[in-house]
């Protein structure tokens, strides 16, 4: 499983990163929207985690709408964390594409879980690689 990971705050996408990646994912982890596409850009994934909330600039809809325009990840799994959870949120998350909107504070078990049920009704093993 193949999983960008993009967080704004370094330690908390360092410590995400290394937890996804200690159940047998294999994280690269973006603490901007450049970063993320640049990433988007040069490899494949499985799934994209990200925070709506990057900072100042583009945020996580942003990366969500770069990803799915890119040709290489048609079926690119996308889920975002945030620290809004109202009902709006998550329609406009669904609208930029996610298929899950997690409420902070997300933990490497919540995330986990959330990429297995994205990853498996199309028809991927959650431990492939």
């Amino acid at each position: 499983m193949r999983v960008l990971y993009v967080e704004d705050d370094s330690a908390v996408a360092q410590a995400m990163g290394e937890g996804l990646a200690h159940l047998g994912a294999k994280v690269e982890v973006a603490t901007s929207y450049a970063g993320a596409i640049a990433l988007l850009e040069a490899m494949d994934f499985d799934v994209v985690v990200s925070d709506l909330n990057l900072g100042d600039g583009p945020g996580g809809h942003d990366v969500a709408r770069a990803a799915q325009s890119l040709a290489r990840h048609r079926e690119l799994g996308l889920i975002a964390v945030s620290a809004f959870g109202r009902p709006e949120d998550v329609a406009e998350s669904r609208r930029a594409g996610f298929a899950n909107h997690l409420v902070k504070p997300a933990t490497v078990m919540s995330v986990a879980q959330a990429i297995s049920e994205l990853v498996r009704p199309r028809g991927r093993q959650a431990s492939s690689s």
